[in-house]
């Protein structure tokens, strides 16, 4: 549900047709809106409903992948629920196969360049690193390749992290940039968005980044079950560990 334009939706597709798979795509966006993705799954056999849904796709089917962006209460995924259908993400499937160790960056502005930098200052003789996530790029394929000695950078948007926090799926190092006002017609509050924003801290055993400069994040980081590094550009974070971002550097 949700074949979208970065990325997941084609690489989610291809992976379960690779493995066998009687796939329907399906998204209210037409074909010539979605056209890119669609020449990405050119070829595959998969039946394609675009510019509307069926009901019956989603009540007559063992499994729904779910594109992150689709809000809670959708009226077709609740149909699915009430039918019994089992619901997953993309980005779920991958951090569940995953071996690596993962480091995932968060926050309302920065985390696509926090992601890459971080991606690119791991990089180093002898360790594999892969950066994917809201990112753009799917990692499923990839998945069974990635072993525990490889580190994988995940962006992972408010939405990934709503769904990612149902099953308790947790990053071994969380990296939160700031939480503002953002997306609150899908989450409807900002309380509600920086709840699903926090699934990105880890569990006890953990290294949760956080910046001391905004009070959301503060916050959240106080009541993280693991360690916490702070980030700032003044001089006292509030406690523990402290990485500096001055603005003169």
């Amino acid at each position: 549900m949700g074949l979208g334009l970065f990325g997941g939706g084609v690489g989610v597709t291809r992976h379960l047709s690779a493995l066998g798979y009687d796939i329907t795509v399906t998204d209210l966006r037409d074909e010539t809106t979605l056209a890119p993705s669609v020449e990405a799954l050119r070829g595959l056999p998969v039946r394609l409903r675009l510019g509307g849904h069926d009901l019956a796709d989603f009540t007559d089917t063992q499994l729904l992948v779910v594109n992150p962006a689709v809000p809670p209460g959708n009226e077709f995924v609740a149909a699915a629920v009430a039918r019994g259908v089992p619901i997953d993400t993309e980005i779920g499937m991958f951090v569940r196969a995953c071996r690596g160790r993962i480091a995932g960056i968060t926050g309302s502005a920065g985390k696509s360049t926090t992601s890459a930098l971080l991606a690119k200052c791991l990089e180093a003789p002898g360790r594999r690193v892969f950066l994917g996530g809201n990112i753009g790029v799917s990692l499923l394929d990839e998945a069974a390749n990635i072993g525990p000695s490889d580190v994988v950078v995940l962006e992972l948007s408010s939405f990934q992290l709503h769904w990612l926090r149902r099953e308790n799926l947790r990053p071994e190092i969380g990296v939160m940039t700031n939480i503002t006002p953002n997306h609150l017609d899908w989450h409807g509050t900002i309380e509600a968005y920086a709840e699903d924003k926090a699934g990105i801290v880890p569990a006890a055993g953990g290294l949760f980044v956080a910046c001391a400069d905004d009070a959301r994040v503060v916050e959240i980081a106080r009541a993280a079950p693991c360690r916490v590094m702070w980030t700032s550009r003044g001089d006292t974070p509030p406690a523990g560990d402290a990485v500096y971002w001055r603005g003169d550097e």
